[in-house]
């Protein structure tokens, strides 16, 4: 069955489901019985950049050490899925409006 996220997003209310979704059969599981297609908001970051930002940050529950592993499981979209590649290199509020414009 889907997640209750996608559930909520299947009745026709929309949800935002923030997770890794890292692998294509991942992302097809988030997507069936929905209403409409949804649409994944690609965040894509050199790795040097997201490694640093693990590293500032406190008390997270991600392993900084698993970083390599979870780069190397990345699936990019397919060219049959609905996505918007947005640069996660640049400052917060410049990714936060980049996602809002995309969506």
């Amino acid at each position: 069955a889907p997640p209750p996220a996608a559930n909520a997003a299947a009745a026709g209310g929309g949800a935002v489901i923030a997770c890794s979704a890292l692998k294509r059969n991942y992302r097809d599981h988030l997507a069936e019985g929905c209403v409409t297609p949804p649409i994944f908001i690609h965040l894509q970051a050199p790795r040097h950049v997201v490694a640093g930002r693990l590293a500032a940050r406190a008390d997270h529950f991600f392993d900084a050490s698993l970083l390599d592993s979870q780069m190397d499981t990345l699936e990019m979209p397919g060219h049959d899925e609905i996505y918007r590649l947005i640069d996660a290199s640049a400052d917060i509020d410049s990714v936060y409006e980049a996602i809002r414009t995309a969506l």
